[in-house]
């Protein structure tokens, strides 16, 4: 997973009319926000407050987006179903995985930001 580029920039290119440090600051923002939120996600999903689970998915679905990361977004958009369905089982599972996709993520955009984009 970790040779895979999973993360696309061209949309936030077209957005941001290549505006490189608008770039960054996004990326920066994904980078810090990211890793907390999931947190969060998965402590609300271990207090069942499925409301909750399920406004951090969106969040997190929307962050996901503007990076062009569609494979956190698909995971993301499936917790988020989830949750307003009333279907924990079904979560722990999608977020173990979404966890791990998006440290892969986060090293990439490490990895972007250190060279510059």
């Amino acid at each position: 997973m970790s040779e895979e580029t999973l993360i696309d920039l061209n949309h936030l290119e077209k957005i941001s009319g290549g505006n490189k440090d608008f770039i960054r600051e996004i990326l920066q923002i994904f980078l810090e926000q990211t890793p907390r939120e999931i947190a969060k996600l998965r402590e609300y999903l271990e207090h069942d407050e499925m409301e909750k689970v399920e406004y951090y998915a969106h969040k997190l679905k929307s962050a996901t987006d503007s990076i062009g990361f569609s494979e956190g977004r698909q995971l993301f958009n499936q917790i988020e179903d989830c949750a307003r369905l009333g279907k924990p089982d079904m979560i722990a599972p999608l977020v173990q995985n979404v966890s791990e996709v998006c440290s892969v993520a986060c090293q990439q955009v490490s990895k972007k930001l250190e060279k510059g984009l």
